[in-house]
């Protein structure tokens, strides 16, 4: 529990630390100043705050998403969710389960129970075994909060991304005069 509070400082810590140095171009803010010295109100764009994204996902998961206007990821967040709280309610009512029939077992000395199949090693062992899941599961559910902050806010940085057909990668062969073979990497950017 410690260290997700630390990881969870850390990442709202340097969610905050988004720096623009926009030469002239708007990139994340909506007042530049003009040629003239006038404060001037643009259209952002279509560009994403990335800390607003990430601040919506940490107070509700799947609303940076939503903000990113990434509907589709919504219900693969809560179908993760709702998967891994089935499997916390699922190892926890088997932990107990096992963990009071061992107990009831050792307290008194051995008297016939429900479990008689099981010996007192087979009950330790399917308590310890159910309690690893329980802390897996709750393990796995931090993971995919997280998961969840981070996709909005690197969805919210890399919506400026430009990914139009301006840029072009190509892979040639090419001979020296040595007959040597070799390979050229040519990235084209046309303007």
């Amino acid at each position: 529990m410690r260290v997700l509070l630390i990881l969870f400082v850390f990442i709202v810590k340097f969610g905050f630390c988004q720096f623009s140095y926009s030469e002239g171009r708007e990139v994340h803010n909506s007042v530049m100043l003009s040629d003239k010295g006038k404060n001037t109100l643009k259209a952002n764009n279509g560009v994403k705050n990335p800390r607003k994204a990430m601040l919506m996902s940490v107070i509700l998961p799947g609303l940076g998403q939503a903000y990113n206007e990434k509907y589709w990821k919504i219900p693969i967040i809560y179908g993760g969710f709702g998967t891994l709280i089935y499997f916390i309610d699922f190892n926890s009512v088997n932990y107990k389960k096992y963990k009071r029939a061992y107990l009831n077992r050792i307290d008194n000395g051995g008297v016939v129970d429900e479990y008689i199949n099981y010996t007192n090693n087979d009950l330790l062992e399917l308590k310890n075994y159910y309690r690893k899941n329980l802390e897996l599961t709750y393990i796995l559910t931090g993971v995919l909060y997280f998961l969840n902050i981070i996709d909005a806010n690197v969805d919210a940085y890399m919506s400026s991304y430009d990914v139009s057909d301006d840029i072009s990668f190509r892979m040639d062969g090419y001979q020296t005069n040595q007959m040597v073979g070799g390979i050229k990497l040519t990235l084209s950017i046309r303007l």
